[in-house]
């Protein structure tokens, strides 16, 4: 009976967007006794939100002060100066009797790669230049949770990213007189990255001749 009570989930069990992943997806939170702590891990932030049930009972409960949230989204995260990990209780029992509770993890800090191809003309001939690129950039859990719940808009923000290095690259190659054979360490940003709460810290790209 302890067990079922007082169980412990750890972040595995959740789902987890991470490196390389502009997408997010969701799990119910349920299933895991009656009082669960959950994993807070430094590198990470759980996100949680609030879908009312359907039927009487969900309609009844879900129109209750006292069986509802204070806030239909919620982040969870350690302080900032935090580096042990924690295990907390993210929303009381009675909340999942008028609401169905999803959530998932998100990493704060990333290091995104991708591959780009870079392609310039002289007169009918184009040349292609590929370039290896790590992204290091900080996530806002709760702005990158809304604004990719939307599904196309995981490849909006993957756009926005490779539009960006893009434009880095041509002037780069303006500088040079056309030299591709380059290691740089610049910022990024667009208005789509800072609404999806994705902060680039540095990007780092450099030429890739073996491609």
């Amino acid at each position: 009976m302890k067990q079922i009570i007082n169980n412990h989930v750890h972040g595995s069990q959740l789902v987890t967007i991470t490196n390389n992943n502009y997408s997010v997806d969701t799990k119910k939170m349920s299933g895991y006794g009656f009082l669960p702590k959950y994993e807070i891990a430094p590198l990470y932030s759980i996100v949680i939100e609030y879908e009312p049930r359907g039927g009487f009972w969900g309609l009844i409960f879900s129109s209750m002060k006292y069986f509802c949230p204070s806030r239909l989204l919620q982040v969870h995260s350690l302080c900032s100066n935090s580096q042990l990990t924690q295990w907390k209780r993210l929303f009381p029992w009675r909340h999942t009797l008028g609401w169905i509770i999803r959530g998932c993890r998100i990493r704060n800090e990333r290091n995104d790669t991708l591959s780009i191809c870079h392609c310039t003309n002289a007169g009918e001939i184009v040349y292609r230049y590929n370039y290896e690129v790590c992204i290091s950039a900080t996530v806002s859990p709760e702005s990158f949770y809304i604004y990719l719940k939307s599904s196309e808009n995981a490849s909006v923000v993957r756009e926005a990213i490779e539009n960006c290095v893009q434009d880095i690259i041509a002037k780069e190659l303006i500088m040079r007189a056309g030299n591709p054979a380059f290691v740089l360490h610049t910022q990024i940003s667009s208005p789509i990255l800072d609404q999806a709460g994705y902060h680039v810290n540095d990007c780092r790209i450099q030429y890739n001749q073996n491609v």
